[in-house]
């Protein structure tokens, strides 16, 4: 397990909390075309998609147009860019991570070194928390607790909520 890594989302999430940007466990980014998107709200993965260190580490956030071009998204200024296209759709969004192209979960896995697949979505699917409880802090806590107890443990504690 990258603890590193870990340790290095909890900040970016830190730092969400702070800053009071809008958070979104179920959507990787929400996309709006009749808004500006300046205010995006992304889930744990999206923003760190969006983060310099993690952007160094390999970590790419993508769309891909009508046209099967790839247009890579480094800042939240880059959805703003977006914001004319029509086809645009939350669905055609991806991550990149070491020749890996997915919708989050296998990058996670692979860029946090987890042993299972599992620990990804008990960490950053909506459905293995509650409704009230969706927000940074709840994921900076989930991920210390998988920190300080591993895996095998977090299977243990959280459960899917449905």
């Amino acid at each position: 397990m990258n603890i590193e890594a870990l340790k290095h989302l909890i900040a970016v999430l830190e730092k969400i909390k702070r800053e009071k940007r809008p958070f979104d466990l179920g959507n990787w980014v929400t996309y709006d075309k009749n808004k500006p998107v300046c205010g995006t709200a992304c889930c744990a993965m999206g923003y760190a998609a969006l983060d310099p260190t993690f952007q160094a580490a390999g970590l790419t956030f993508h769309i891909e147009d009508p046209d099967g071009v790839e247009i890579n998204i480094e800042t939240v200024k880059d959805f703003n860019k977006l914001n004319e296209l029509a086809y645009v759709d939350d669905d055609e969004f991806y991550f990149k991570f070491e020749n890996i192209r997915d919708n989050g979960y296998e990058i996670a896995k692979k860029l946090f070194g987890f042993e299972e697949y599992i620990t990804t979505e008990i960490l950053f699917y909506p459905g293995y928390y509650e409704d009230n409880k969706q927000k940074p802090k709840d994921v900076i806590d989930r991920i210390m607790y998988l920190i300080d107890n591993g895996e095998n443990a977090l299977f243990s504690e959280f459960k899917f909520q449905g």
